[in-house]
Parts: structure tokens; C-alpha cells; sequence
């Protein structure tokens, strides 16, 4: 664990990409309770590739141009003395490296395409889904409408604009 407070900001920053794929993932598609080692591993993993990407793509920046970005062999030499003296640059740099890092992950989140090639390279093809996803979110182009009966005979209907995505088929499931 972190025993500094820097230590701790750069625990944290480094899990944010996960976190936030997992809270996206969980708002668009039906999921099933998992264990927290399972839950630990997907925020860990996402968060992983997200952030080595980004850090890939700042050593080709790095490459490209030198003067323009950190210098992170005099930061891990001397920190304190080279983060002090370029702190709004070191600031900068974290700050759009996190933010890069975030939109990479909720991005990877979204999209469908992205999501279904790793899974193809990388997971079994297994699926857990409901009835109400199979009917409600097949077609994001059409508004699938519900209606109901009520006890008097009178009807009401309208448009799904959202459903719950857990996978538990239970009685005070809303619609």
C-alpha cells in the first residue's frame, strides 16, 4: 500500500480507468454479481492496458519530441528537485496522461466494436443476458414501446427509455 500522500494519488490515478470502464460497462449491458476478486481483476486489468497505451504513446512523443515532454529519467533520478522546479509541466503532463487514459477506458467501454475484437482475441465467447435485454436492446435505432393493462381496462403504453440491466429475474425489477 501507498505511504505517502503522492504515493496514494498515483494508486488511485492508476485504478480510475477501470473504475471507470466497470461503472460504464455496468449502466450499458447486463451484468450478474461477480466475486471482489474477479471485480478487482477487471478494474486492474482495464486499467493496465489503458494506462500502457497512453504511456506508449507518450514515448513516441517522447521520441518525436524531447524538448516537449517530461523528462522522466532526471524525474526518477531526482524528484523532488526536478519536480519542484517543473511542477505546472509535471502537472500538465499527469493530468492529460489521467484524462487520456479515462477517455481511452469509458471509450473502450462504449464501444461495441472495440469491446467485441478484444473479446475475440482475448475471452471466451460466453454471455450472460436476459430476456428484457434481448427484447429492449437489440436495436439501438429503434424505441421498442411496453404497454400494459391496468385492473379497470384502460391501457397505457409508451416509449422504453430504460430498463434495468441486472441479470436477476426478480419481482421488483424495474422496468
Amino acid at each position: 500500500m501507498p505511504t505517502t500522500l503522492v504515493g496514494l494519488t498515483i494508486f488511485v490515478a492508476f485504478l480510475t480507468p477501470g473504475f471507470l470502464y466497470t461503472s460504464q460497462r455496468r449502466t450499458l449491458a447486463p451484468h450478474s454479481e461477480r466475486s471482489a476478486l474477479m471485480e478487482t481483476t477487471s478494474t486492474v486489468s482495464v486499467s493496465l492496458l489503458s494506462n500502457t497505451l497512453v504511456l506508449a504513446f507518450f514515448g513516441l512523443m517522447r521520441w518525436v519530441a524531447p524538448k516537449h515532454t517530461l523528462d522522466v529519467g532526471a524525474l526518477l533520478v531526482d524528484s523532488k528537485a526536478y519536480g519542484v522546479s517543473h511542477l505546472p509541466y509535471v502537472i500538465t503532463w499527469g493530468v492529460a496522461g489521467l484524462a487520456a487514459s479515462c477517455a481511452l477506458a469509458v471509450a473502450g467501454a462504449r464501444s461495441g466494436r472495440l469491446r467485441s475484437l478484444l473479446a475475440r482475441q482475448l475471452l471466451p465467447v460466453i454471455v450472460e443476458s436476459s430476456a428484457w435485454t434481448e427484447v429492449l436492446a437489440t436495436d439501438s435505432s429503434r424505441y421498442p414501446i411496453a404497454g400494459l393493462e391496468l385492473v379497470d381496462g384502460s391501457h397505457v403504453s409508451g416509449r422504453v427509455a430504460w430498463f434495468s440491466t441486472h441479470l436477476e429475474e426478480t419481482g421488483d425489477r424495474e422496468l
